[in-house]
């Protein structure tokens, strides 16, 4: 996620340069498109099948196993759910710091406030794909990434 979003602004400050808009919520999903396709593809090859039928070696007898079927569509809504706030976060970020930076005594120029205006709007685009999802499949993102937290903190504390 944190290459991702390294690149996007990588893709964003090209943009910039030239003129264009941020458009860095956009460019931060550029770079993991095609592991997500390979991904997705190699799931379309398998089929998807909810269970294999494999041969009991003791009966001679077909037995159909269950067999446990990775949650592609769980592990994109955590990545996209965790994309989402990080990159909310870094431009909220972003927008303290450059206010304090270039924004003497609250004055802005033209210039300055749409800097800010396209930060908030690709805010907005965050925010609206956490709103995309189910809010029970956010909360299990965020558990889950708030988990990953506590056991990289945990980890330190034991070494």
């Amino acid at each position: 996620v944190a290459f991702s979003l390294q690149e996007g602004l990588d893709v964003a400050t090209d943009k910039v340069n030239q003129g264009f808009p941020l458009g860095d919520w956009v460019a931060s999903f550029i770079i993991l498109q095609p592991y997500e396709d390979y991904g997705n593809a190699a799931l379309a090859k398998i089929g998807s099948p909810l269970y294999r039928v494999s041969l009991s070696m003791r009966k001679k007898e077909s037995k159909k196993i269950l067999l446990p079927v990775p949650n592609t569509s769980k592990q994109l809504i955590t990545i996209d759910v965790d994309r989402a706030i990080s990159f909310i976060r870094c431009h909220e970020k972003a927008r303290e710091s450059f206010e304090e930076e270039f924004c003497e005594d609250g004055m802005m120029t033209d210039s300055m406030k749409i800097v800010i205006k396209e930060s908030l709007d690709e805010s907005k685009c965050a925010e609206a794909k956490l709103k995309s999802y189910k809010v029970d499949d956010v909360k299990d993102a965020k558990t889950h990434l708030f988990c990953i937290m506590l056991l990289n903190k945990a980890s330190r504390l034991i070494e």
